[in-house]
């Protein structure tokens, strides 16, 4: 949802502008999941960063146990777990 598709590199896109379904657009459009996508975006960027890939090759695993230490809520199954496209 953060990395958009088409080739466009060194970005990563959240919030009420992120790719979404009709009904996925309609829960993120409030504030609470707008701030969560945004702290995903702001840590996966300082990942990529730290480790000198591209905004596509960051570690999700490695991403996800990151916001969960940093106290984020992921709402979901165990750290590893990758949610399929839509």
């Amino acid at each position: 949802m953060i990395v958009p598709q088409g080739g466009i590199d060194n970005l990563f896109v959240a919030g009420r502008c992120a790719s979404m379904t009709h009904d996925g657009q309609s829960s993120a459009r409030v504030s609470g999941p707008c701030f969560a996508m945004g702290q995903a975006a702001g840590t996966a960027a300082g990942l990529a960063l730290k480790d000198h890939v591209a905004p596509r090759a960051v570690d999700v695993k490695a991403l996800q146990e990151r916001l969960q230490s940093d106290g984020a809520y992921l709402g979901f199954g165990t750290v590893g777990q990758t949610v399929a496209p839509v």
